[in-house]
């Protein structure tokens, strides 16, 4: 991006992604163009148990019960949302 931007409230990351494990622990940073990590907030899915509880949950803010794990098939395209902690920033 070449512009600020502002983001306040509940954030989530979505992606599509084949692993090529049985399981795979998802941990997003934000990395400045100059290819710097600068850690913003925490946001972090393991692979197998992303199934989202989509009646608690709002666009922003999935809810994850992190309690029945789904298997998949590597190489299999699967779709994730990740919750990130809130909190606001430029």
């Amino acid at each position: 991006m070449s512009d600020p931007l502002d983001l306040a409230g509940n954030v989530e990351l979505r992606r599509e992604s084949t692993i090529t494990a049985l399981d795979t622990a998802w941990i997003a940073i934000y990395v400045a163009p100059d290819g710097e990590a600068i850690p913003i907030t925490g946001g972090w899915l393991r692979a197998m148990l992303r199934a989202v509880d989509e009646d608690s949950s709002v666009p922003g803010a999935p809810v994850l019960a992190c309690r029945e794990p789904e298997a998949f098939a590597v190489g299999e395209v699967v779709s994730y949302r990740i919750p990130v902690v809130p909190n606001p920033r430029r």
